[in-house]
């Protein structure tokens, strides 16, 4: 099977290995340029960065009021789609 221009690597394997039907790919279409594609990552893991900050934050002020270690953080994303 050929793989699917513009698809992501975990979609490509997909498609490659025959698990599912390229005419029927929900990622298909060109690529993106590099530029929008290195912008959207730069996006992603200021993101991530930004979140493990503040968890950093909570966590600290929880070590200062003592309840470190009787206190669970929990993340949760939705990346409605």
């Amino acid at each position: 099977k050929s793989v699917v221009t513009g698809a992501g690597t975990f979609q490509k394997q997909i498609y490659a290995a025959g698990l599912a039907d390229t005419d029927q790919c929900p990622f298909c279409g060109p690529s993106l340029p590099n530029n929008i594609t290195r912008l959207m990552r730069k996006g992603y893991y200021l993101a991530v960065t930004w979140i493990d900050y503040l968890v950093g934050q909570i966590v600290g002020e929880l070590e200062t009021l003592g309840h470190k270690d009787d206190t669970v953080i929990a993340v949760v994303g939705d990346h409605v789609s």
